[in-house]
This record gives C-alpha cells, structure tokens and sequence, in this order.
C-alpha cells in the first residue's frame, strides 16, 4: 500500500445493554471507545435497530456522539453513568449534559412502520462531529423519538464502528 492511501479497520461492534427494547423518549449511551491505542484519525459510525410495534406518527432516532478532552472526563455530564446502559438527564447525569453531545445525525422512522421494521443509520463521522479529530475516548448515544419501543430480543439491532487511518511509508 502506497503512503497517503486511506486504510478502513474491520468493523467493531458496540455492546448494546440496555438499548435493546428501550422505551419511546428514553436515551441510551455506549461505553467509551479508547482511541489511543488505535490512533484513527476517523470513525465511521452506523447501525440498526428494529422497531418493536406500530408508529402512531412519523418518528426518528437521534444519533449523538460524547468524547473526552483528557481521556477520561467525558462531554454531557456522563461521567458517574454506567454506561452502556440507559440515561435518565438529571438522575444519573447533570440535568441540562444532553446539550453537550454532538449530533451525527438522524434516522426518520416512517408511520407506515408497522412493527418488526429494521431502521438503518450511518456511516456518521466521529472526527467531523468533534472539529476535524476524534478525542482520545468517544461513544454514542442514541434517543428513541420513534414513538414506539425498540425490539427487545435485540437480535437485529447493531451499531458499529470502522476506523480510518492514512498509510505512511
């Protein structure tokens, strides 16, 4: 491979516990991803997740990511939350953290959507979200304004990441 060419890593998977059959209008956040060792200078974000029953109305699911400007402290008030898990703003973070996440983007969720549907989302850019770089940790953190519940079984949710990096010589 010729220095300057782009390098994609395999895909990494997050572990989803608590996500699976999470609750319309509820938040959910990743454990922190270490990008220290790896040195991606990008992260290729995307997923899905199945809808578990009928939307009333048009909904999305809203994909946010948090990072760390040391390595440890976490963006968003997330730093006493076991994470992955669910996030209740004002119990287990500070009250107003959501407005520190960095928005990827959204996935819409139609109401012809009649349960057992599979929503995709992706590819987001980590480093876009965060200036240009990715921080030293970095996770993500998904808001169901789907009016209805994920699947419970989680059989066909996933998110997942792939790294990129430049050659060098």
């Amino acid at each position: 491979m010729a220095a300057g060419d782009v390098i994609y890593s395999s895909a990494a998977t997050l572990t989803l516990t608590g996500l699976n059959g999470l609750a319309s209008t509820q938040w959910w956040g990743s454990a922190a991803v270490d990008n220290s060792a790896s040195g991606f200078l990008d992260v290729h974000v995307g997923g899905k997740i199945v809808i578990n029953t009928t939307i009333g109305a048009n909904g999305y699911i809203e994909v946010y990511a948090y990072g760390s400007y040391d390595g440890t402290t976490v963006t968003s008030g997330l730093n006493n939350v076991s994470l992955p898990g669910a996030i209740t703003w004002g119990t287990n973070t500070s009250e107003l953290g959501y407005q520190d996440l960095r928005l990827l983007g959204v996935a819409s969720v139609g109401i012809n959507d009649d349960g057992g549907d599979v929503v995709e989302f992706g590819a987001f850019s980590i480093a876009q979200a965060f200036g240009g770089f990715v921080p030293k940790t970095w996770g993500i953190v998904i808001k169901n304004s789907t009016g209805a519940t994920f699947d419970a079984t989680g059989t066909g949710n996933q998110i997942a990441y792939t790294g990129v990096k430049i050659a060098t010589s």
